[in-house]
């Protein structure tokens, strides 16, 4: 069992039980990351190895088993003594050796463990103790008892020609060299030899019979480079006589190590648009082989088209440069494939993976979608969002900050990040209808604006205003069914069908109506007896809104005898005006009234020529706001008229009719006052610049045709006849009623049908005709005014005889005259 575990949750790993490094010095895990796919389970796989840091838990260990040993008695000052041949389980095995013990003074010992004579040694024994530490202060110890016995029973090694010698790594049962010795005991039973240090790891095998060194399997050059080694030549005898000699190894490199990066995984920056051979980078790769095993080139994968395109790398130094400039609204990051392969042989190489990452410059301007129109109704609350502008920046993480210019731009607000607007103040579309601002935005460096409109939706808000507090109109009690008396006119500030008015009569009795839409009163009856009467009635004014708003005014009709009729009409004029106007700007002309008209509002004047003028300036005025006001002749006989005036933008668009040419037919003899046909035009204007009036361009030819000049209906005025004229061409024209008024023409032809109104008529109608049968008046009749003609016919002439040929004509037409 592995003596780790995993949170399957956050993917942690840990530890069950105390590792021992010396036992395992690392770990490799496979580790696997699986999802929960209802259907289809998905996974991957990563390897993951734990390396065991190792802690100062062993202490060093003497590997001698010779405690008691004879020394020659020639022994002079620097000669070997002995060897103490150590070891550390621990990572760090560096030992440190010292001696101790009462004749340390004729000994010491060298950091390899040699011990060596200080002075000649005189004496028959000594005793020392050797100790070795770590580098923790972990130590070990063993006491050494020396015995000086005669130099001549020691064996003798045979001088070797090399004394450094070479071992190729991991290339087992390679022999090194071969060690030999002599003894001169004639009781001896051979000699042993013998690694006795230099080799606690057993890299080497030394053959004890034979004296033959061989490297084993476990020599690596990248582990340790050299060995010396020290050999020991056992004389066996009853007191074993030890002599030594040392080699020093040295291992001969393969190419056994791939190159490996310092780093797993690289990542740079580089800002985008810079100059071509800009360094971005240095990797590093380290070999533990040597010489050309070791040495290292960089290189990118090829096949990779894009790296090579945009980036280098120095084969030598391993620093990646750029070789063209960068944009990172192109590509953003890269992902380079280095490569670094050692020179050995056979090659070998390694793989890195480098991500490059282009960091961005502000170099690219935001860019508005597209142009923006936004709505939002006039009773809306604050808050309320309108619409949202969008705008692109082609920078990478561009952050852009949102903003409102304009005049009226605080009556709305924008998110600065988001981009919505909203709005900010109440709005009046009485008082204002559109509103044209600019939206900004910014993105640190760049700032583009685009423009906005927002229109304001009408509410039905306002109620229909007359414009006067009351009416009076007489009619003469003689007057006929149907009569026209006056007209009501009210107004509404509201657009569509929350400004659009129809009127109701409320009277007591029903003597008169009103027409639903112009508001013009008739006369539904004989008033015969009610001569010298005041009918007192209401009008109201209603629009068409939801839910719908009225208003009411008091309307007097006088019922007057036929001789003292003084009928009074009220006609109702409506004026454009555009906003800002100067003082005594001309409106319109009002050809029944002068200077010495009664005006009851002073901003406002009329001339001699009966042209109405401004006398002032109109600061409160706004787009779609009406003026209504009363005008009156200054004489014996009243005249009196009600004038609207509204204000509007200049005037842009004609009026268009629907077609050019319009083509209609009309019965002959048909009612007065028939409708034959209707004209459309339409003016997308607002207000009055978008109020269009119909009217028939009459030449010098009187017509037997009107035409509505509200809804465009031409009716007949007089009976048309076909023997008469069978078709009739003319031309209309609508007029708006902006400032200036514009105007568009169509063609209209009505043709006459005919009517079978006509019966024949002989063309000598006063002729005597007679008939004789040989001599024999038979048959005859006489006319006025005859001329007189004879036949004469064979009285035995066959059935079917032409006697005489009449003719006739007939005035109607071909169908209608046959």
């Amino acid at each position: 069992l592995l003596p780790f575990f995993i949170n399957s949750t956050t993917g942690c790993i840990g530890r069950l039980e105390v590792l021992d490094r010396e036992s395992q010095s690392h770990w490799i895990l496979k580790v696997i990351a699986h999802d929960n796919g209802k259907f289809v389970e998905h996974s991957s796989a990563a390897v993951v190895r734990i390396e065991v840091l190792d802690q100062n838990d062993n202490i060093p260990i003497i590997l001698n088993e010779q405690l008691d040993v004879f020394i020659s008695n020639s022994v002079e000052k620097n000669d070997v003594i002995y060897v103490i041949s150590a070891l550390d389980l621990d990572e760090n095995d560096t030992l440190y050796y010292s001696l101790s013990g009462p004749d340390v003074s004729y000994f010491q010992i060298s950091q390899s463990g040699i011990i060596t004579a200080t002075r000649q040694l005189l004496k028959q024994d000594y005793s020392i103790t050797a100790v070795v530490s770590d580098h923790g202060n972990l130590t070990s110890s063993v006491g050494l008892a020396f015995y000086v016995s005669e130099t001549m029973r020691f064996p003798v090694f045979e001088k070797r020609s090399q004394q450094e010698l070479m071992a190729t790594e991991h290339n087992p049962d390679m022999l090194v060299t071969k060690f030999m010795a002599q003894s001169v005991n004639v009781s001896s039973r051979g000699i042993l030899f013998t690694i006795f240090s230099g080799d606690p790891h057993h890299h080497f095998y030394l053959n004890p019979n034979s004296g033959e060194l061989y490297a084993t399997n476990r020599i690596d050059y990248e582990y340790r480079k050299q060995y010396e080694l020290w050999i020991a030549a056992i004389d066996q005898h009853i007191q074993p006589m030890i002599s030594y000699t040392n080699c020093v190894v040295n291992v001969v490199d393969i190419n056994d190590n791939r190159p490996f990066f310092e780093k797993a995984f690289y990542s740079a920056s580089v800002a985008e648009n810079g100059d071509s051979d800009e360094l971005i980078i240095k990797v590093t790769a380290r070999d533990s082989d040597s010489g050309m095993n070791g040495k290292i080139s960089y290189s990118l994968m090829t096949g990779d088209s894009v790296a090579q395109k945009y980036f280098k790398i120095d084969e030598v130094s391993g620093e990646i440069f750029t070789t063209s400039s960068l944009d990172a609204e192109e590509l953003n990051e890269y992902h380079l494939h280095v490569i670094a392969k050692d020179h050995g042989n056979p090659q070998l190489s390694e793989m890195v993976v480098v991500k490059i990452e282009v960091l961005d410059r502000n170099d690219n301007a935001p860019r508005f979608s597209n142009l923006f129109h936004g709505a939002v109704a006039e009773n809306s609350r604050l808050g309320t969002l309108i619409l949202q502008v969008i705008c692109y920046d082609a920078d990478v993480n561009s952050t852009l900050i949102y903003g409102l210019e304009g005049n009226c731009a605080d009556n709305f607000s924008i998110d600065q990040q988001t981009g919505w607007i909203s709005l900010a103040k109440q709005v009046d579309r009485e008082k204002k209808s559109e509103y044209s601002i600019k939206v900004k935005a910014w993105d640190g460096l760049w700032e583009v604006r685009t423009p906005l409109t927002i229109t304001i939706e009408d509410v039905n808000d306002n109620a229909p205003t007359f414009n006067d507090s009351f009416y009076t109109f007489s009619i003469a009690a003689d007057s006929g069914i149907f009569t026209e008396i006056g007209q009501i006119l009210a107004f509404d500030m509201d657009e569509g069908l929350n400004g659009q008015i129809r009127y109701a009569l409320r009277c007591g009795n029903d003597l008169f109506m009103v027409e639903p839409s112009s508001g013009l009163i008739f006369s539904t009856t004989a008033l015969g007896q009610y001569v010298n009467n005041t009918v007192e009635c209401k009008g109201v004014a209603s629009d068409q809104g939801f839910p719908s708003m009225k208003n009411d005014v008091t309307i007097y009709i006088h019922i007057t005898d036929s001789a003292k009729s003084n009928e009074t009409e009220q006609p109702y004029y409506q004026f454009a005006l555009l906003l800002n106007a100067d003082p005594y700007t001309a409106i319109g002309h009002l050809p029944l009234y002068n200077t010495m008209a009664i005006v009851n509002d002073s901003r406002f004047m009329v001339d001699q020529n009966g042209y109405l003028f401004t006398n002032a300036t109109f600061p409160e005025a706004v787009l779609g706001y009406k003026i209504i006001f009363s005008i009156a002749t200054n004489n014996k006989k009243l005249m009196k008229a009600i004038i609207s005036v509204e204000f509007t933008e200049p005037n842009i668009n004609h009026p268009q009719f629907s077609f050019k040419r319009y083509k209609f037919s009309v019965q002959e003899n048909c009612d007065l006052h028939s409708p034959i046909g209707m004209v459309i035009a339409k003016d997308p204007d607002i207000g009055l610049n978008g109020y269009i009036t119909y009217y028939i361009v009459y030449d010098t030819d009187r017509l037997p045709f009107a035409i509505d000049a509200t809804t465009g209906t031409i009716l007949t005025t007089e009976y048309v006849d076909f023997e008469e004229s069978s078709n009739y061409q003319f031309l209309i024209t609508a007029k708006d009623s902006g400032f200036p008024a514009l105007s568009a023409t169509a063609e209209v032809t009505v043709e006459v049908l005919d009517e079978n109104d006509n019966a024949p008529e002989f063309e000598n109608r006063y002729v005597q005709y007679t008939i004789v049968i040989h001599r024999f008046i038979v048959l005859s009749w006489f006319t006025v005014h005859s001329a007189q003609r004879s036949f004469q016919i064979s009285a035995y002439s066959p059935v079917g005889t032409t006697i005489a040929h009449f003719s006739a004509v007939d005035v109607d037409s071909e169908s209608n005259a046959v």
